[in-house]
């Protein structure tokens, strides 16, 4: 914030490069922020007023189809949104919208963050309620647990340690294992 002009950031919780911009998603000003890499001045790219942003927790971005995915954690309802970064169209993808469910399989609780898995066309969302680590069709928008518990099925899903508070996570580089972060 004292780098730069424009908007201040309140509660900044995730950030994807775009070219020479960071788009960040700010949870208490309701908005995606876009901040220039050489100015460090900072713009509202998308105001939570004039769309369906209600709490944006994180943002990836899918770079190949010039799109960002944005997770919004409504209290009740969690959803995964998707971004045209040209038009700055914003569609739900999974979850709840309006009267309607978009995809199949165990509900979002308080999911944390994401990623993006390009290779196998999935996001992987981590659930600080839920205990797990979820998978999500971007074009379904079914998601599905891949570790920790999974209340449909009433089972834990995986071997090895439960988790406790999984709060973030990446992809190795080598795109075969996911690292969480349990604090």
């Amino acid at each position: 914030n004292a780098i730069g002009s424009g908007p201040r950031l309140e509660t900044p919780r995730s950030f994807a490069l775009d070219g020479d911009h960071w788009l960040v998603a700010d949870s208490e000003v309701n908005a995606l922020m876009a901040i220039d890499v050489a100015s460090g001045d900072r713009s509202v790219l998308l105001d939570g007023d004039t769309s369906l942003l209600q709490n944006p927790r994180a943002i990836v971005l899918d770079n190949a189809r010039q799109r960002a995915f944005v997770l919004d954690n409504i209290e009740t309802a969690p959803r995964l949104l998707a971004l045209d970064l040209q038009t700055r169209a914003l569609t739900v993808i999974s979850g709840p919208d309006g009267a309607n469910t978009i995809g199949a399989g165990p509900a979002l609780d308080d999911p944390e963050t994401m990623v993006f898995d390009a290779a196998r066309n999935r996001l992987l969302v981590v659930d600080s309620d839920a205990l797990a680590l979820f998978s999500v069709d971007p074009v379904s928008g079914d998601r599905a647990v891949i570790s920790g518990f999974d209340p449909q099925s009433n089972t834990l899903i995986g071997a090895g340690d439960e988790l406790d508070f999984p709060t973030a996570l990446a992809l190795s580089r080598d795109n075969n294992s996911v690292l969480v972060a349990d604090s």
